[in-house]
C-alpha cells in the first residue's frame, strides 16, 4: 500500500490490486487483514511520534522518517490529522461491523432473513471503499512522512478524505441498521426457543423442582442467585430442594400491600406446620425488567431498597 502510494498510482488500481492480492479470503478477512496492514504503517508513525523523546532508538527512526520536524510544525498539519483520524475510525467500525455480521449465529439466522440478505449485498460494497480508504489515508501519511512540515494539502486531498468519510458513514448507518434488525430476529427465535422448552419443562413429571428452577432461575458464572431474605446472604439453588416454591415474577413496581398480604399469610401458615414437607414453602421473588428501560443509578438504588429493605 505504501510502495503504490509513493508512486502514485491510482487510488482503484490500487484498490483492486489489494482485492487481487487478497481473492481467496472472506469478505470480512479481506477487511481485517487490509487493516491489520495499515496499522502497522500508521501505528508506527504514532508510536514513534509519542516515544521518540525519550528512547535513542526510536528516536534514530524518527529522524529517518522526519518525525521531529513534523511535530514542531504540527499546528499546519492538526486540521489534516483529524481528517484522517475520523476516516480511520469509520474504517474501523465498518470492520467491526462487518466482522459481527460474520459471528452472528447460523443455528439461529441464514441468509434467507431479509435484513441479513440485505447486508450481505451490500458488504462487498462496504469492503471496497473501506478499502480505498484505507488507500487513500496511506498516500497522506506517506506524503507527509516524505515531504515534513513541507507538506501541504490540495484541494482535492481534502476533498477527498471528506467524501470518503461520508461515504463510509452512510455505509456504517445502512449496515448497523441491518445488523439490529438481525439482533431482534436472533432474540425472537431465542425466546421463543426458551419458552417451548420451559413449557416442556411443566409439562414433564419431575422426582424434584430443582431441574425447572435451574431453567428459569440462571446461575451466572457459577454465582449463588438466590439472596435470603432474613440472612441478606447469596444462596444456592439447593435450598429449595424439595419444597413448595411460590415464584412472585414482577418488575420493580411490585404487588401491592393487600397482595403481597397475600403472600405473607401463606408463607407464615406453611410455617406452623413446619415438620411436613408438603406444607413447607418459600417465596422468591424474581424481577424483571422491559428491554426498553435503561438500567441506571437510580433505578440501582430501588432494586436494592427492595431486597434490603
Amino acid at each position: 500500500i505504501a510502495y503504490k502510494a509513493l508512486g502514485g498510482t491510482d487510488a482503484h488500481a490500487t484498490t483492486v490490486s489489494i482485492f487481487n492480492i487478497l481473492a481467496s479470503y472472506s469478505w470480512d478477512a479481506k477487511l481485517v487483514l487490509t487493516m491489520a496492514a495499515f496499522a502497522l504503517n500508521y501505528g508506527e508513525f504514532w508510536l514513534l511520534a509519542q516515544i521518540y523523546s525519550s528512547n535513542q532508538l526510536a528516536k534514530s527512526m524518527a529522524i529517518l522518517k522526519q518525525l521531529p520536524s513534523i511535530m514542531e510544525n504540527l499546528g499546519p498539519l492538526k486540521a489534516r490529522f483529524d481528517a484522517l483520524n475520523n476516516v480511520i475510525k469509520l474504517m474501523m467500525d465498518v470492520t467491526r461491523c462487518v466482522v459481527e455480521f460474520k459471528d452472528l449465529p447460523t443455528s439461529y439466522i441464514s441468509q434467507e432473513v431479509p435484513a441479513l440478505s440485505t447486508a450481505m449485498a451490500h458488504i462487498p460494497t462496504a469492503v471496497y471503499w473501506t478499502l480505498r480508504s484505507v488507500v487513500a489515508c496511506a498516500a497522506q501519511i506517506t506524503a507527509i512522512t516524505t515531504m515534513g512540515h513541507e507538506f501541504s494539502v490540495s484541494t482535492t486531498e481534502a476533498w477527498e478524505l471528506s467524501t470518503l468519510a461520508h461515504k463510509l458513514s452512510n455505509i456504517l448507518e445502512h449496515l448497523r441498521k441491518q445488523l439490529v434488525a438481525c439482533y431482534e430476529y436472533i432474540d425472537e427465535k431465542r425466546n421463543v426457543e426458551t419458552f417451548q422448552m420451559l413449557k416442556n419443562l411443566f409439562e414433564m413429571i419431575h422426582i424434584d423442582n430443582m431441574k425447572v428452577l435451574r431453567a428459569l432461575i440462571y446461575a451466572k458464572d457459577d454465582i449463588q442467585p438466590l439472596i435470603d431474605g432474613s440472612s441478606k446472604k447469596r444462596v444456592h439453588l439447593d435450598v429449595l430442594r424439595r419444597k413448595n416454591v411460590l415464584l412472585l415474577i414482577s418488575g420493580l413496581d411490585i404487588l401491592n400491600d393487600d397482595e403481597l398480604s397475600i403472600l405473607e399469610q401463606i408463607y407464615n401458615e406453611s410455617r406452623q406446620h413446619g415438620a411436613r414437607l408438603d406444607s413447607q414453602y418459600e417465596l422468591v421473588w424474581v424481577p424483571i425488567m422491559d428491554h426498553s428501560v435503561q438500567w441506571s443509578d437510580t433505578v440501582n438504588e430501588k432494586f436494592k431498597s427492595i431486597i434490603i429493605p
